[in-house]
């Protein structure tokens, strides 16, 4: 697979709707100059808490993972990150493995809205997670490529409670999903309208820009 660099960053769209949007973050520890990588991943582990009767996020596995991811950064679980360092345990951005998210729902650019909205329009699902791989969704596409690395017509909504920051979103984005999905007209999907003249349509999987 081509590598594209850039962060990422997940659109939930109901009906051609934004729900959510959220940067996704790999597990990850920041060291202190004394304790051992293990020593923080127990302790990352052990200050999950629930937030409205929900997890805050899932324990980072200390398994042959990621030991292996460890290792690709020159670290082992007995290494002393500096203080400050950032280590990733895993180096997939997913919330069942520890990852953690930060909420943009409120500043994503409308063209990524319209991205993800084509996007799920082209594979006929009214309900999706549209993974996308850009610097910064909260600028317009015109200012940097992106790439939609995957579509999730069972998206996690409770991924947005696992947030980086120690203050959690007081949005129930299920309750929403529901509501909207209660009221929703089930007549057969949009058709797939382009970004703007001359763009090509959305290929799931492919770069577009």
């Amino acid at each position: 697979e081509q590598f594209i660099e850039g962060n990422h960053w997940r659109v939930t769209m109901l009906n051609g709707e934004l729900i959510v949007a959220f940067e996704r973050y790999t597990a990850h520890v920041i060291g202190d100059g004394v304790t051992t990588v293990k020593g923080l991943v127990l302790s990352s582990n052990e200050a999950l808490s629930q937030f409205d009767g929900f997890d805050t996020g899932k324990p980072i596995p200390m398994n042959m993972h990621a030991r292996r991811d460890l290792k690709r950064q020159g670290h082992t679980f007995a290494s002393v990150p500096d203080n400050g360092e950032r280590v990733c345990v895993r180096l997939i951005c997913n919330a069942a493995v520890g990852g953690r998210t930060r909420d943009v729902t409120d500043t994503l650019h409308p063209d990524y809205i319209e991205i993800a909205r084509r996007a799920a329009d082209a594979l006929g699902a009214r309900f999706a997670g549209v993974d996308i791989i850009a610097k910064d969704v909260t600028r317009s596409v015109a200012q940097g490529d992106y790439c939609i690395n995957e579509v999730n017509t069972t998206p996690d909504m409770l991924c947005p409670n696992y947030a980086v920051e120690a203050v959690r979103s007081s949005v129930d984005y299920a309750a929403i999903v529901l509501k909207k999905a209660m009221r929703m007209d089930h007549g057969p999907c949009r058709s797939v309208t382009p970004l703007a003249s001359g763009e090509p349509p959305i290929t799931a999987g492919r770069r577009v820009r």
